[in-house]
Formats: C-alpha cells, structure tokens, sequence
C-alpha cells in the first residue's frame, strides 16, 4: 500500500466506506437485478436507463423508473423483491473486491470499519459473506433502509458512532457525497473507476483499472 496513503490514514479511528463502486465493482448487479424485475413487467431497461440512476439512492431509481416508464412502483413494496432476485444474479458471476481492500485491510486491523451505503443491508450483508470479510466491518448503515440522506449521517456522526468527523475517513466514488464529507470536516478518500474515470478528486485518490 502505498506510504502516503498509509501516512494520511493512521490516525483516523473510523473508516467510513461507501459500498457499490468502493468496496466492489457491482453496479453490473445492480443493473441486471433491476432488468430482470423490469422485464416481468414486460419493461426494457437497458443500460443507458441505468446510467441515469448510477450510484443513486433506491428513491430515486424508483422515481425515475415510475417517471420513465408510467409505473407505480413503491420502495417498500419492491425492497425484498429486489433483495431477492439480487441474491441470484450475484450467484451467476464473479465480483470481487476491488484490489486496495484486502490491503487496507491487512494494513489497518486495528480500524473500525464502518459501511454507509444507499444500498440495501440485507445485499451488502451477503456480498460480505460471499467474500468472507463480514467479521471485518463493525456495522451496515443503509440510507434506503434508514431512509435518510448521507449528509443527515454526516452530520450527525457522533450520535450513530460516537465519533467525530475529525476522527473519520470517508471512502467514496461520488463527487457528490465526497464534497458533502468534506464540507462538514471528514478526510476524504475517492475512488476512481471505469464509472467516474476523470470526475473524482477528494484529499487521496486511488485509481483501480
């Protein structure tokens, strides 16, 4: 792992990690969860359909999906059906972790690793079990689940880990919430990827192919 990163993360108590995008590559789960759900409604979503939803929160892709397509689907009606047909989709390909995880992790075990997500707990519980990291991260924070917005969880750090935003670390690949972290006095980390190549900056940056 790289020295700098090493230096700019050794004194932080908290490591604050987004999961699709950050933890792993999913967002082609992600797609083909939804087309297949879609597609009993006889609905073609396609991928430039997704690319207007990418790395939103579950309310959003529900209200563009109803915008778009003259539907009426409702969050909590459509969450253990999404759960569900995710849980076989991610069984018929390969995701792994993207590669500086297993190294963070190797290099900060005496970190509290702390997930706060806008996907599903139930998804990103048992994509931690499938990788067998699950013992590694302290607790699943998901706004969809929550319903409530990231900064809501920024700002309001100390009661939900008792912590500061001086005492954390926020791993993201959203500019959006990057800047939201950083504005409220969270270190950031950005990762780039095939998604935002060219569109992240935050205090360190790791760039996975």
């Amino acid at each position: 792992m790289d020295k700098e990163l090493i230096n700019f993360l050794k004194n932080k108590k908290v490591f604050l990690m987004d999961f699709d995008g950050t933890i792993a590559d999913t967002e082609p789960l992600n797609y083909e969860t939804i087309r297949r759900m879609l597609a009993t409604e006889n609905i073609e979503f396609t991928p430039e359909h997704f690319k207007a939803v990418l790395g939103k929160p579950a309310t959003e892709y529900a209200d563009y999906i109803n915008k778009t397509f003259n539907t009426n689907y409702e969050l909590t009606d459509t969450v253990a059906q999404y759960v569900d047909t995710y849980k076989v989709v991610e069984k018929e390909v390969e995701i792994e972790t993207l590669e500086y995880i297993n190294k963070l992790l190797a290099t900060f075990d005496d970190k509290r690793y702390v997930i706060l997500s806008n996907m599903f707990s139930d998804v990103i519980q048992n994509m931690l079990n499938r990788w067998g990291i699950s013992d590694k991260f302290e607790e699943i924070f998901s706004c969809s689940n929550m319903k409530i917005k990231k900064k809501e969880f920024y700002t309001d750090v100390q009661t939900y880990l008792g912590v500061s935003a001086q005492d954390c670390v926020v791993f993201e690949d959203s500019q959006k919430y990057i800047n939201e972290a950083h504005e409220l006095g969270f270190a950031t980390v950005g990762i780039e990827h095939q998604y935002n190549k060219g569109k992240i900056e935050a205090d360190y940056v790791i760039r996975e192919q």
